[in-house]
Formats: structure tokens, sequence, C-alpha cells
């Protein structure tokens, strides 16, 4: 539990008689300013960093199996275009070589 200034103040003044006022300096030390700067005991680091440590592994598993789902979908669509490329390909190769059987019969049409 953090020291207010009024604390801090009183116990100076209450025990100054007693102590020095290095001795006090070092024991008020001790004690934080405010709540950020509280003493944390280990039970309560190990419980919170247990729970980050949670957070983290569901929020990787759950980015993981986005991912996963994503390279699927872009699997599918490289699969997809090349399967279109070769049918293209196909069909271009299939027309060129029937414009040039039919060029070839026309060529032997034109010198008979």
């Amino acid at each position: 539990m953090p020291l207010t200034p009024d604390h801090r103040a009183a116990l100076r003044e209450s025990l100054g008689t007693i102590a020095g006022p290095e001795a006090i300096d070092a024991m008020l030390e001790q004690f934080p300013t405010d709540a950020d700067d509280q003493l944390v005991t280990q039970r309560v680091l190990h419980v919170e960093l247990a729970q980050l440590r949670g957070d983290l592994q569901t929020e990787m598993a759950g980015l993981r199996g986005e991912l996963h789902v994503e390279m699927a979908h872009l699997e599918t669509r490289v699969t997809d275009r090349i399967g279109q490329a070769a049918t293209d390909t196909r069909n271009w190769i299939i027309t060129a070589m029937l414009g040039g059987f039919g060029l070839v019969y026309l060529i032997g049409l034109a010198t008979n």
C-alpha cells in the first residue's frame, strides 16, 4: 500500500526522535509512493504471468488457424490459375496446330 506525503511526514516527525534522518529515509524508501510502485509477491507474479501466457497461447492459436485458412485459400487460387493457364496454353497450341495444318493443306492445294 503506498504511503501518502502526509503519512511520510507524520512518520518522519514521530520517528525523528528515535532514529536519525538517514535511517528514516532508508525505511521510507521501502514503501511505494504510488500504486504503480507497489511490490509484487512471487505468487501474484506467477499468476499474472500464467494468465498472460494463456492469453498469448490463445491468441497465437487463433492466428495460426487464420493463417492455415488463408494459406488454403491462396493454394486454391494458385491451383485454379495454373489450371486455367494450362487450359489456355493447350487451346492455343491446338488452334495453332490446326491453323498450321490448314495452311500446309492450302499450300499443297495451291502448288498442285
